[in-house]
């Protein structure tokens, strides 16, 4: 074997041996939402982190069922990957309100940080502040006794209620309560994807469901 063949030979063995090196291109990526990925309706300075991003976030939304809850005061720290915002408080809404639902069985919810196309999100648990609950209804009936027992059309699969905890709703509407004092309380409509308030009146001879801004609520209800 001459020298230059040799030589050949040997550069093209090299050169089949050379690591081939790649780029992994990293994603954005939501690393934490209030350490234990839990928040609360109305809840102040829930804090996130993240990592990934090209360009600063600028969005951080509440996602449940591919519904948005719009956050507020929201504030991101380029530098440190980390940021804040309140929850929306639905129990205080006083008019009809577009929203995304509470964590319940149907329901999941997720936090998205975003930015132009750089988006991710991590999911999370939606709930109520202290004393107040949800309740997940279907298959309800506008029947005496249930909170939409004067709606003029059917409630869908999946809505909820936001009561104060001394008031329990079924899972088809039926209202159950020892109070003896009037309740406000909210209804999410799964179609209209709207909060809407409505008040429970107390009365001794049984409640009153009175609806502002929907005409489907009126009308007395005998315990």
């Amino acid at each position: 074997m001459s020298g230059v063949f040799r030589q050949r030979v040997e550069q093209q063995l090299y050169k089949r041996r050379r690591p081939v090196l790649s780029v992994v291109a990293t994603s954005p990526s939501v690393t934490d939402v209030n350490t234990d990925e839990i928040i609360l309706d109305g809840e102040a300075g829930v804090t996130f982190a993240y990592s990934n991003y090209v360009s600063t976030p600028t969005d951080a939304d509440i996602i449940v069922s591919g519904v948005t809850a719009k956050t507020a005061g929201t504030s991101f720290s380029a530098g440190a990957g980390t940021g804040s915002f309140s929850v929306p408080d639905v129990s205080a809404y006083a008019s009809t309100t577009a929203g995304a639902p509470f964590t319940t069985a149907s329901h999941a919810a997720s936090v998205e940080i975003s930015v132009a196309a750089e988006t991710d999100s991590l999911a999370i648990t939606y709930n109520p502040a202290a004393n107040w609950a949800v309740f997940e209804v279907s298959s309800v009936s506008n029947v005496e006794g249930s909170f939409s027992e004067n709606f003029t059309g059917a409630v869908p699969d999946t809505s909820q209620v936001l009561c104060p905890d001394d008031i329990n709703i079924t899972a088809t509407g039926m209202i159950q309560t020892d109070r003896t004092t009037n309740a406000d309380c909210q209804y999410w409509d799964a179609t209209l994807e709207t909060w809407q308030q409505f008040t429970i009146e107390i009365e001794l001879t049984g409640f009153l469901l009175l609806m502002q801004n929907h005409s489907r609520f009126s009308g007395v209800h005998n315990l």
